[in-house]
């Protein structure tokens, strides 16, 4: 888990809340051999290119960022970030940068609080991902395919509990729909509206699972297996 966990280094805007729930969850194995795959793919890569790669991309960081996201001309309805949902809304750059910021923090607070509570597992893995997507300013709408797993997640950590934490709601209902949807609907809307949807609706199912994780934080692991078999 850790070997594959680290190979997110090829894309580490994806990856930023793993070492805060590792951690948090005292998977200590898990974190170092992360951490050692990390540190291996990057001596790999000096040692077949040299550092003129590393160099050249944070000459050209700073250009990335300004087309990508301040700029983002004929990309940014692809974007689903909390950053280009406030740029979207109106909101100044600067502004966007704090609320952003903002957004990464409460993230990896609140992934370290499930991830140190006794909630099922299966909703600590939906909290990390749907954090993690959160935190960055960099995702786009095929990053979003794994929300499939955070729908069966959000199935597996409920099944007896259902009509307690609200999944059978209108509401519940709507987040889980509005999941399995979103990685088709993100683009199409947000140039449609020019609004990016895709922020807003992740948004509110992070702010859903943090609902369920507190309606679920005292219910065994043990209840949850039992409920399934």
């Amino acid at each position: 888990a850790g070997i594959l966990l680290g190979l997110l280094v090829i894309k580490p805007q994806m990856g930023l809340l793993l070492p805060f729930a590792l951690a948090a969850g005292r998977h200590w194995r898990t974190f170092f051999a992360a951490a050692v795959t990390v540190l291996v793919l990057c001596v790999v890569s000096y040692g077949f290119f040299g550092l003129e790669g590393w160099t050249a991309y944070l000459e050209r960081a700073s250009v990335l960022r300004a087309t990508i996201l301040e700029d983002g001309t004929g990309v940014w309805h692809r974007m689903v970030s909390i950053f280009v949902a406030a740029k979207q809304l109106g909101v100044g750059l600067e502004t966007a940068y704090v609320l952003q910021a903002a957004a990464a923090v409460f993230a990896a607070l609140t992934v370290i609080a499930v991830w140190l509570s006794q909630v099922p597992s299966p909703l600590k893995y939906a909290v990390l991902v749907v954090g993690g997507f959160m935190a960055t300013p960099y995702l786009q709408d095929y990053d979003l395919v794994v929300v499939l797993f955070v729908v069966i997640w959000i199935y597996q950590a409920v099944p007896q509990n259902a009509e307690r934490v609200g999944l059978s709601s209108p509401y519940g209902r709507a987040i889980i729909a509005g999941l399995i949807m979103l990685p088709m609907i993100a683009a199409p809307i947000g140039k449609l509206t020019g609004v990016s949807v895709g922020g807003i609706l992740i948004a509110g199912t992070y702010a859903y699972l943090l609902h369920l994780s507190l309606r679920l934080r005292k219910v065994p692991m043990r209840q949850v297996m039992d409920a399934k078999s």
